[in-house]
């Protein structure tokens, strides 16, 4: 009998086992994704305003299908001040990630080193490559893409939908070149191009002399997102004409000498894109208000415009000269004028106004915001020589000329 205990004990464990609730004996659920359960060897990539400094933070944290964070978080930072960040071996259960890298970045319209941190994000398919990127493209695109996940769309087609949607308020077509988390401004394709392109204009209004204009710049930002995350389309008439304005001040030979500069100190070699064609298509084919635009009209009547003069223009005493200045309605603005006549030209060159706030033989500065129309006649004769300095600010966009002519 002895023998035949163990036998029974097996059966009566087995009748058992079969009585059992079948949920109650199936395996666990599997993994997000178990194939993408295995190392990666490397997350590497560039964040770019301009390029983040060394030390930003950088973490990767993996998320669900639904773009819900699965609680894993990788850790690392910028290593080299054009923004390069890797990690060179995480294990991942799911083929989607966020990057979020927050520090401080060069700024490439203004030629410094930003005093403030900023943060920008990133949404990626890893299973399309591990050279992803980080800029302000893939930030804006990061709460619609989200949105229309969460309406049903596959996260391809989010990101497809989404960047058209976006590149549509700058009156840009979705180009071949893949997606912004690909692109990159120190390289030359026509997608590096539209990234450098916006990047620019969203950088030229940013200013950090105080903190309260920084983080008016912070909320115009979070504004621009929440605005068109919503449906897509930009709706807000103040964002758009900002937009169109500050893209119409910014100088593209200065933002390529300044890049240029920026990566030879890196001893790295960089090919500009073709920013500026998208700059002009964006000035020339927006239907938004360029409010630069109108500030100082090329003629009035016959009467020339000095203030719209190219540099070195020869001028002819026989004509009609002025500096005209007619001010945006509605909206706050600044324009300052000082005009250097030089020695030799005195006595041959008369500028008499009220509007002058200080005036000599030699010089003469103003500095208007509230006036309607400022109209100074410029009579000339003999032979001359005159340096004009013109700065205009509206909207936050900001423009600095100096203009030398002759007659």
């Amino acid at each position: 009998m002895k023998k035949i205990k163990p036998l029974v004990a097996t059966v009566a464990i087995f009748i058992v086992l079969l009585g059992c609730n079948k949920e109650e004996i199936e395996a666990p659920t599997p993994p997000i994704n178990s194939k993408l359960d295995s190392v990666i060897t490397a997350i590497k990539g560039y964040a770019q305003k301009g390029p983040f400094i060394v030390g930003s933070d950088v973490t990767i944290s993996e998320l669900d299908t639904n773009l819900s964070p699965t609680g894993r978080n990788f850790y690392s930072t910028i290593i080299s001040d054009v923004g390069y960040f890797e990690l060179p071996s995480i294990k991942l259960a799911s083929k989607y990630v966020q990057i979020k890298v927050e520090g401080k970045y060069f700024n490439e319209v203004q030629n410094y080193v930003s005093l403030n941190r900023l943060t920008l994000y990133t949404l990626v398919d890893v299973t399309k490559g591990n050279d992803i990127n980080v800029n302000f493209l893939t930030d804006i695109q990061k709460r619609r893409v989200e949105k229309l996940v969460g309406e049903g769309l596959s996260f391809d087609k989010a990101k497809t939908q989404s960047l058209k949607e976006l590149l549509q308020i700058f009156s840009i077509n979705t180009p071949e070149s893949g997606d912004p988390e690909y692109w990159n401004i120190a390289q030359g394709n026509a997608g590096d191009g539209i990234l450098l392109a916006i990047s620019c204009i969203l950088s030229n209004f940013v200013n950090e002399w105080g903190d309260e204009y920084y983080a008016d710049w912070l909320a115009f930002l979070i504004d621009l997102k929440l605005d068109y995350s919503e449906d897509g389309i930009l709706n807000s008439k103040l964002i758009q004409d900002k937009l169109l304005t500050n893209a119409s001040a910014l100088d593209t030979a200065q933002i390529t000498s300044i890049l240029i500069e920026k990566y030879k100190k890196e001893n790295k070699e960089i090919s500009i894109p073709p920013f500026s064609t998208y700059l002009k298509d964006f000035i020339e084919n927006s239907p938004y208000q360029n409010y630069l635009k109108g500030i100082l009209p090329k003629k009035i009547n016959d009467t020339i415009n000095i203030l719209t003069l190219n540099d070195s223009t020869q001028l002819n005493s026989n004509s009609s000269y002025a500096i005209y200045i007619e001010a945006p309605i509605g909206v706050e603005y600044g324009v300052g004028v000082s005009l250097f006549v030089y020695p030799e030209s005195l006595g041959n060159i008369e500028c008499k106004s009220s509007y002058w706030e200080s005036a000599s033989a030699e010089s003469y500065s103003l500095h208007v915001s509230k006036e309607n129309t400022i109209k100074i006649p410029i009579k000339l004769s003999g032979t001359g020589k005159m340096r004009v300095n013109v700065s205009m600010g509206v909207l936050g966009a900001q423009k600095f000329n100096t203009i030398n002519l002759f007659w």
